[in-house]
């Protein structure tokens, strides 16, 4: 079984600073993937932006990795720290890259947020933790910044950012060219022809299970479940109670939550609900001693049986809301 698809089934649980955490291991050169990964990475900005002046900065125009890799360490040198504070406010990445003859001459600060669920999105969040930058001692005037938004590529992912002040790459997790699933490709291919050394085959494996639950998970030609922390899910119905609309949600670990119409979690005693649910609807589900996720399990079984809502194929459902479709 692909490991991160175990985590997610309930093995453990894939969340966005699991993400974050390997990926900032690959993006370090302190493994055997060296700093290949770290220059593919600003390789993809440049092509996100569309512009050519990372390349050109840093010296990664060469087609040959090899030859790319020792001309970026003869003349730089690079940090990267996972959540990185600045003041009360922190960020999934922060990556500084500066002169190897003068360790004090700043050249580029990547600030990375990491988005894997909606439930996670904040407004505005990377432009406050740019400007937060900003105001330490860290920053440099002269060294450029750029924040990047790493999430599905879902509209939605963009409240966390405006581009009135700073010009934001967005990337990816995959379903683009310049996606992270697309870096770590070209480092396996980089591999398997010999162009760098071997990788271990731990993280061989590693690598391809990650970009295999990234592909399965936020990949939109696939029609992407609706996660929480990676956990996707297996079925829904959509209800009324006391005059406002909700959804059901059951996840492929069984949990079961409950969302408003504009997808935000509602702090409510859940099997309190769906008893309140069972007795509405007329479901006639037993209650007995079930625990919350049997009994939402019967619940959503006996509704979609009563026609309330049609059956929820799981290929269907999407990461993005769906629309209100009850009929009463």
């Amino acid at each position: 079984m692909n490991i991160f698809n175990a985590l997610s089934q309930g093995y453990g649980l894939i969340t966005e600073t699991n993400f974050t955490s390997f990926l900032c291991y690959l993006l370090t050169d302190r493994n055997e993937c060296k700093n290949y990964v770290f220059i593919e990475f600003l390789r993809i900005i440049d092509k996100q932006l569309n512009e050519l002046i990372l390349k050109d900065l840093f010296k990664i125009n060469s087609n040959n990795i090899r030859e790319t890799s020792n001309s970026f360490n003869n003349y730089f040198q690079y940090s990267v720290e996972p959540e990185k504070t600045f003041a009360d406010i922190r960020t999934d990445i922060f990556i500084r890259v500066y002169d190897k003859a003068n360790s004090e001459k700043d050249l580029l600060y990547i600030i990375i947020e990491a988005k894997i669920a909606k439930s996670s999105v904040r407004e505005l969040q990377l432009n406050e933790q740019v400007n937060k930058f900003k105001e330490t001692d860290e920053y440099s005037k002269s060294a450029k910044i750029i924040p990047i938004l790493l999430s599905p590529n879902d509209e939605y992912f963009k409240k966390c950012f405006n581009e009135i002040n700073e010009k934001i790459c967005w990337l990816n997790w995959s379903s683009s060219e310049n996606s992270i699933v697309n870096l770590l490709r070209i480092l396996i291919e980089y591999e398997t022809y010999a162009k760098i050394e071997p990788i271990d085959f731990s993280t061989n494996f590693l690598i391809k299970s990650f970009i295999d639950f990234i592909e399965q998970s936020f990949s939109k030609s696939t029609n992407l479940n609706y996660s929480v922390a990676g956990i996707s899910e297996k079925e829904k119905i959509e209800f009324e109670l006391d005059g406002n609309k909700y959804i059901l949600r059951r996840f492929q670990n069984n949990m079961i939550r409950i969302y408003d119409t504009n997808e935000n979690i509602q702090n409510m005693e859940v099997k309190s609900i769906l008893k309140k649910i069972n007795t509405q609807y007329n479901l006639n589900v037993s209650l007995g001693k079930k625990n919350t996720r049997i009994l939402g399990r019967d619940i959503i079984k006996n509704f979609k049986e009563k026609n309330f809502l049609p059956a929820a194929n799981v290929s269907e459902i999407t990461a993005a809301a769906t629309p209100w479709s009850a009929t009463h």
